[in-house]
């Protein structure tokens, strides 16, 4: 560390141990709250969901405690490397005029001399002859050999040089990125693929980490008074909805199949609501898509950990790209969110309803709905269909591993 400034280590220390005290209580408290939540002799549909949201805040007091951990352990070691700076020895004294706004090849000292006291460059100042056309400066002023420069930088050039040996070229040196007539000798690009792509790993959200992302939606924003009454209302409308198709189901169950118009006469106001608030709507759209998005921010870190972890670095960028992927098709899906689905299906069905209650007195009335319902209908589907082949983000990350393959693609 040699640009470390203005920075006091006791307030560093400090702040590191309240942080790990802070830490340490925050996972004490969440023990506390796995064991409480472990120990209540409750059963039922609303332990069951209890307990999963228990489980999920504690899981992410958990990662946040881990993180303050590290936090505070690189306080420490920021502390430990300004003691050492400091330890050092002194800057040369032609440091001083650069401090007062002089430059240094014009700081004279009291002896009428350049530089330092004793009239020589100060330590590791390299004299260059002036730039010939550009500036009268003598040198480079402190940014070459001044105070900041290391002072063994061939070392650190070599041990560069060995860290980087066997580090995969990727797409920059050599890769299909690489222009055409590269010097003989580089490495080659991969050839694009022409047979099935190689399996990886699944490109899907896991439907456990979707669930607890819902969750975590619901429980942040349950308490904001417009947004969570919204999200309660979508709730109502989707409990409606399943009712009334189960008592769709039962009526056919129980051979009574033909009181249905009645049935759907009453869920009309269902199949008008659901525009607004259904499964479809751009409200649940955009409710779906955070939660999406939210999921995919925890699946793609614990992928990344796990490869990471494992010292797995291709892993680790397919896992990363996958996220980026994931991520841009949420994000386009929220902005892209339509209303047309919705409209469609709703009328739809209540053409449908038409049609059944027409068809007894008029088959030809009848056949009029049921073509309009089914122009309708397709209508909504196509749309449906165009986002998602547009959209969808596996179908894309396909073509790049297809057409521009990189060196930590899966080979198969």
């Amino acid at each position: 560390m040699n640009t470390f400034m203005g920075c006091e280590p006791e307030a560093l220390e400090d702040l590191a141990e309240r942080m790990l005290e802070g830490a340490e209580r925050l996972l004490e408290l969440i023990e506390r709250l796995r064991d409480a939540s472990a120990a209540v002799a409750w059963t039922g549909p609303d332990a069951d969901a209890h307990r999963q949201r228990t489980a999920s805040v504690a899981a992410q007091g958990t990662r946040a405690g881990a993180q303050v951990q590290g936090f505070a352990a690189d306080l420490q070691e920021h502390a430990a490397e300004q003691e050492a700076a400091s330890a050092a020895e002194a800057a040369p004294p032609s440091f001083g005029g650069l401090l007062r706004g002089e430059m240094p090849h014009r700081t004279r000292t009291e002896t009428g001399t350049e530089g330092g006291a004793s009239g020589l460059p100060g330590p590791g100042r390299i004299p260059l002859p002036p730039l010939r056309g550009r500036s009268p400066l003598e040198d480079p002023g402190p940014w070459i050999g001044g105070p900041f420069m290391h002072r063994d930088t061939q070392r650190i050039a070599e041990e560069l040089e060995e860290q980087l040996k066997g580090f995969p070229g990727g797409p920059w040196i050599g890769g299909p990125l690489m222009p055409p007539g590269s010097p003989a000798g580089g490495p080659r690009p991969p050839a694009e693929v022409q047979g099935p792509l190689p399996e990886g790993e699944s490109f899907a959200l896991d439907p456990e980490v979707l669930a607890g992302a819902e969750q975590d939606r619901r429980l942040a924003v349950g308490g904001i008074p417009v947004v969570g009454t919204v999200q309660t209302m979508i709730g109502v409308q989707a409990a409606a909805s399943r009712g009334f198709d189960r008592a769709e189901q039962s009526l056919e169950e129980a051979g009574y199949g033909h009181l249905d118009p009645v049935l759907q006469a009453f869920r009309l106001p269902n199949r008008i609501s659901e525009m607004a608030l259904g499964e479809k709507s751009v409200v649940s759209q955009v409710a779906t898509g955070i939660d999406k998005s939210w999921a995919n921010v925890l699946q793609t870190g614990d992928e990344v950990s796990a490869a990471v972890g494992d010292g797995d670095l291709a892993a680790a960028l397919r896992a990363g790209e996958r996220g980026l992927h994931r991520g841009a098709q949420y994000s386009a899906e929220m902005l892209t969110a339509t209303p047309l689905p919705a409209i469609a299906d709703s009328g739809a069905d209540m053409l449908a309803a038409g049609a059944d209650g027409a068809r007894r007195w008029s088959p030809e009335a009848a056949a009029g709905f049921d073509r309009a319902e089914a122009e309708l209908r397709g209508l909504g589907e196509s749309v449906e269909q165009w986002r998602e082949d547009t959209l969808d983000a596996e179908s894309w990350y396909d073509r790049r591993r297809r057409h521009v393959p990189m060196p930590w693609d899966p080979q198969g």
